[in-house]
């Protein structure tokens, strides 16, 4: 059986070698960060609310609904077990009452100012792709498909993203070539669904994130997969750059002032800042 390459894992292996050899070949699995939980939390509402509109043909479920579908997920969620990592800790998001506010208002966000106007004809769209030639099948799971017309992720965030996200993102150009090669045709855009509570005033917005794919910007997404195909082979895994901001404890669980279980990657950086004497005392 051909080794499963996950678009997801395709993005954690362009950043940091290591951590996706540790995780997903080595299986050293950490429990997710609270932001992970309040993202999965949001996804299971939206996804029972599109898959009602598909199912129902337009309808959608209540809004209580979908906050309650949110609400549940994460208790259920974090009573797995979390691992907080400092952004959870500055932003709160570390403390139960604080994520489960977080799900259910986000829920309910894309509830009442996003799913009306969407023309969902596919929800949570597993595929898998085979590629001639290499020993690893490409899969993953398409948020949101609303037929030829648009390919859609939905992210959670407590503060605005970048805009050229969308642009940039891997994950979105692999499901551009999956859809390609499942429907014979690109989705005419690419979108990227932010639902954002800033985490002091509590404020929430929506923010879309909106590309294209052409042929000639997929070609570059097979070169990486053959790449990524012979990196896996090899086994040769080698680090993010010492100077990467994700390298860092905030970012990832591998390093070692991360405090989990497996918080120990020998390649993170350890800075230190040495106080210079001043003036007069030279």
């Amino acid at each position: 059986m051909k080794f499963q390459l996950h678009a997801t894992g395709m993005e954690s292996l362009a950043r940091c070698g290591i951590a996706f050899e540790r995780r997903t070949i080595l299986r050293q699995k950490t429990p997710p960060n609270a932001r992970m939980v309040i993202g999965t939390a949001v996804d299971r509402s939206v996804r029972k609310n599109l898959q009602h509109k598909i199912d129902t043909g337009g309808e959608l479920i209540t809004v209580e609904q979908a906050r309650d579908e949110a609400r549940d997920a994460l208790v259920e969620q974090w009573n797995l077990g979390i691992q907080a990592s400092e952004e959870d800790r500055e932003d709160g998001a570390s403390e139960k009452d604080k994520a489960l506010d977080m799900s259910v208002n986000l829920a309910g966000l894309h509830h009442v100012a996003l799913a009306p106007s969407l023309a969902p004809t596919h929800v949570a769209r597993k595929w898998a792709l085979d590629v001639a030639g290499l020993g690893i099948q490409v899969v993953g799971e398409i948020d949101i498909q609303e037929g030829r017309s648009s390919i859609r992720d939905t992210k959670t965030s407590g503060k605005s993203p970048v805009k050229t996200l969308a642009d940039t993102s891997l994950q979105l150009s692999t499901y551009a070539l999956a859809v390609r090669q499942i429907d014979g045709a690109i989705p005419g855009r690419v979108v990227l669904d932010y639902l954002v509570q800033t985490p002091k005033r509590g404020d929430t917005k929506l923010i879309h994130l909106t590309s294209e794919r052409s042929d000639a910007d997929l070609q570059p997404v097979l070169e990486r997969i053959a790449l990524m195909d012979r990196i896996i082979e090899s086994g040769n895994f080698t680090p993010a750059p010492i100077d990467s901001w994700q390298c860092a404890a905030r970012w990832c669980p591998y390093h070692p002032g991360a405090g989990g279980e497996f918080s120990n990657c020998k390649y993170a950086a350890h800075p230190v800042t040495v106080a210079q004497p001043n003036e007069g005392a030279r």
